[in-house]
């Protein structure tokens, strides 16, 4: 903006100054790296699995809520447990919780969603 109100001034149309206004100024270079193309595809490649895996989980606990609900299943078999807390998670968006007498909260049936912590039922088998 300076440069732009710089070359309005008649007294800075000639000389040096008026140079120096005229020069170009180069476009600074990019601050940020592209990938090359191969890793570009290794990274796609990655996403695609890991998304592709997590639509095939959604697919199969959508079938299997749905044949739970509709009571498909022998009750207390493992599809059944699993139908049960995904029912619950998708009534209270959260899994079966049980309290314990020294104030300990844990996930009912951790072992049927893979384990304990959010990133193992998030990746429990189909």
């Amino acid at each position: 903006m300076v440069r732009t109100l710089l070359r309005q001034d008649p007294r800075l149309a000639v000389g040096s100054v008026a140079e120096e206004l005229a020069r170009r100024i180069p476009s600074p270079a990019p601050s940020k790296q592209s990938y090359e193309q191969a890793e570009r595809e290794r990274v796609v490649l990655a996403a695609r699995r890991q998304f592709r895996t997590a639509l095939l989980r959604i697919s199969e606990n959508t079938r299997l809520l749905e044949e739970w609900r509709a009571g498909h299943f022998v009750v207390g078999r493992r599809e059944w447990k699993i139908g049960k807390i995904l029912d619950h998670a998708a009534r209270t968006g959260d899994v079966p919780r049980t309290s314990y007498p020294g104030g300990q909260v844990h996930v009912t049936n951790h072992k049927l969603l893979g384990g304990r912590g959010s990133e193992k039922t998030w990746g429990r088998p189909v």
